[in-house]
């Protein structure tokens, strides 16, 4: 099993620097029960100059808000804030090569009300290559991308990702790398947490 973070690493929650073997979320969260939370999977790399660089940050946090409003989740931050405050946790924990996910949840909430506000919180830690480094055996998987009229697809909500689960479950118990899946008119979509991409003749595609 990876190891995300250790009793010294620093994260960033609710506009606090804290140690994350000291954080703690709500067990009646609207989030741990019905997987109502967004988040972002951005990427950090150490440059040719030795500087540490997010890769399109701006774009991730700008998403980050559309994703959450698109959830009706009470959004209050700023993309600005939010940079500065991944780059102080880059500093704090000695990280360049990362992978940082910054996530929004909710409150205390068992019923199925609008809240009125909304927490935080930013990690990150030592990136390894995702699916590995060699060619991959993709099947076609059995389950489809969610039909756009039965949930908000745009947003990059953590609900959403039972079925990318589900479909990397499924190919690793048949003997492949990963899956492939299709949409509700069984076009290719996308792989369970990557896009697809093909090359034909000389020119790069995808759906996403």
């Amino acid at each position: 099993m990876a190891s995300y973070y250790n009793n010294e690493t620093i994260i960033y929650w609710n506009g606090e620097f804290v140690k994350a073997a000291e954080a703690k979320m709500d067990l009646y969260s609207q989030s741990l029960h019905y997987g109502y939370s967004v988040f972002e999977g951005i990427r950090s790399y150490k440059t040719v100059n030795g500087e540490t660089k997010i890769f399109k940050e701006v774009e991730h946090y700008d998403r980050l808000k559309r994703s959450a409003e698109a959830l009706n989740m009470p959004y209050h931050w700023t993309t600005q804030e939010l940079i500065d405050a991944t780059y102080e946790i880059l500093k704090r924990n000695d990280l360049q090569d990362a992978y940082i996910r910054p996530v929004v949840y909710a409150p205390t909430n068992m019923k199925f009300d609008v809240n009125e506000e909304s927490f935080i919180v930013i990690e990150a830690w030592k990136m390894q290559p995702f699916l590995g480094e060699k060619l991959l055996r993709v099947m076609t998987s059995s389950f489809q991308r969610p039909n756009p009229k039965g949930f908000k697809i745009h947003a990059k909500a953590a609900g959403h990702y039972v079925n990318s689960l589900l479909a990397s479950h499924e190919a690793k118990a048949n003997g492949y790398d990963e899956a492939l899946l299709l949409d509700m008119n069984n076009y290719v979509a996308e792989a369970p947490g990557a896009n697809f991409f093909y090359e034909k003749e000389g020119k790069l595609f995808t759906p996403a």
